[in-house]
């Protein structure tokens, strides 16, 4: 066999070796980006299945408003002013309705509902089922999603009164206080649309009662989804289900194919360079030259897949990228909701300290168990990241009874306690730094955490201060 053939037969070799190897990568590095993308949506279709529960827990709750008042006094005199009250507290409602031996008497607001007035349940073919096992259950049912009679498509919450004879204690059924909810209400209030903002396509859907078939009552587009994420919501008496996938897909084949031809391109200039190289070894070391440079671009891709994990791998509470994706969220919750938050800047005060006298593992186990610390003062709620090599960050959703005092005695009484149970050589020190966020007056993330971050740093400054004239 001649020089020349044999160099033929090596290249070729070398170069549909390279391609195969190439591929494998790149099927490697696509499934494992395909992974942290699907938790990326997971993490997002559970915010939107917890946001579109709670806003329907919300809405409902007014009916349980309205059946207190009315066994309490026995009817309701002033209910089109309550009910606009109502509505405009609880958000997500069209109209409130009473009705008294399960006949809608009165609805708010009358405008676009008028069909509803006079409605019998118990003797509409169409809602006596569900209206009859309400009363049997006595607790809230959820009907639909549904076509209405006076148009729209809606869910209706139907709550069954009861009364107490004073003389035989024998409960006498009243009727129903009812909400209606239209969907494209509820929808809105639970901030839905962000979600094809943000680049997701979606679908919301029910198992139909009468059978076994998917019924889609709400969707971004009229195609199919491509292989979704599914999270489900509990609702009263029943579980919606809510698919996510990304509106590209999970694959992008204009990378993939940008990836194969840059493959094939390396392949040719390793098979190249090999053939160059049986002419004359002392091209190998170019060629040792252009594998550490894809050896180092591997590792620069394979770091870019891992940041876009949202959890610290060390501690298991969110990283930066993490808090920043979901306190973003919550900052528009609470100025949709006029709602209060604390922002907490914590940094640990001796921890070079501790890397120095007893090794960076111990000083791991310090940020471990700091996060810990942090986990155990706050409510499961609450987010809490680990943004820096000893900084974390707390966004508390403030209540009442949460001012900064509190939450300050609250975290040195954790730090306390664990100083005092640990057999460790050292004492943990946490400085903190705490802003409220104004929704009359809202700043960005950055400008929250600039802020606590100056609060923590006079605190820190306090306690050297302090330490020296000690």
């Amino acid at each position: 066999m001649s020089g020349l053939i044999k160099r033929l037969i090596i290249t070729t070799i070398i170069f549909f070796l390279t391609v195969s190897l190439g591929l494998v990568f790149v099927y490697l590095k696509q499934q494992e980006g395909m992974s942290a993308l699907r938790k990326i949506v997971t993490e997002v279709a559970a915010a939107q299945a917890y946001s579109i529960s709670r806003q329907l827990d919300r809405s409902l709750s007014a009916t349980y408003a309205l059946a207190s008042l009315i066994q309490k006094y026995g009817k309701i005199d002033n209910f089109d002013t309550l009910a606009a009250d109502m509505i405009d507290r609880y958000g997500g409602i069209s109209s409130l309705q009473l009705a008294p031996d399960a006949v809608v008497r009165q609805i708010f607001p009358v405008a676009g509902n008028e069909a509803a007035i006079g409605h019998d349940l118990l003797n509409d073919s169409n809602r006596r089922i569900e209206a009859l096992a309400t009363i049997k259950s006595k607790t809230l049912t959820l009907a639909g999603p549904l076509n209405l009679i006076q148009g729209g498509v809606a869910v209706i919450g139907r709550y069954p009164v009861f009364y107490s004879d004073e003389n035989s204690g024998k409960e006498t059924f009243w009727g129903f206080t009812i909400a209606l909810i239209r969907l494209p209400g509820l929808l809105h209030a639970s901030n839905i649309s962000q979600l094809t903002a943000d680049g997701y396509n979606y679908e919301l859907s029910r198992i139909n009662p009468d059978g076994n078939e998917r019924f889609v009552f709400a969707q971004s587009n009229q195609g199919q989804l491509q292989d979704p994420v599914s999270m489900h919501v509990e609702v009263p008496n029943g579980r919606w289900t809510l698919f996510i996938a990304p509106k590209n897909g999970w694959l992008s084949p204009r990378h993939i194919s940008l990836e194969v031809a840059i493959i094939i391109l390396v392949a040719t200039i390793v098979a190249l360079l090999m053939n160059q190289q049986l002419r004359n070894t002392a091209e190998l070391s170019t060629k040792n030259e252009l594998l550490r440079r894809e050896i180092i671009e591997r590792k620069r891709l394979e770091a870019e897949l891992k940041d876009l994990s949202l959890t610290d791998e060390l501690t298991g509470v969110y990283n930066r990228r993490g808090f920043f994706t979901i306190a973003e969220h919550k900052l528009k919750d609470a100025n949709r909701e006029k709602r209060r938050l604390l922002l907490l800047f914590a940094d640990i005060d001796n921890l070079k300290e501790v890397n120095d006298a007893f090794g960076h593992r111990e000083g791991d186990a310090v940020l471990v168990d700091t996060a810990k610390i942090l986990q155990s003062t706050f409510r499961d709620c609450d987010i809490i990241a680990r943004i820096g090599g000893d900084e974390f960050v707390v966004l508390n959703m403030g209540s009442s009874d949460n001012t900064e005092d509190a939450m300050n005695a609250r975290l040195q009484e954790s730090v306390d306690t664990y100083n005092t149970n640990s057999d460790r050589n050292y004492r943990i020190s946490i400085s903190a730094g705490m802003v409220e966020y104004n929704v009359e007056s809202p700043h960005s993330l950055n400008d929250l955490l600039s802020r606590a971050d100056k609060f923590m740093y006079e605190q820190k400054k306090h306690k050297r201060k302090i330490s020296l004239q000690n």
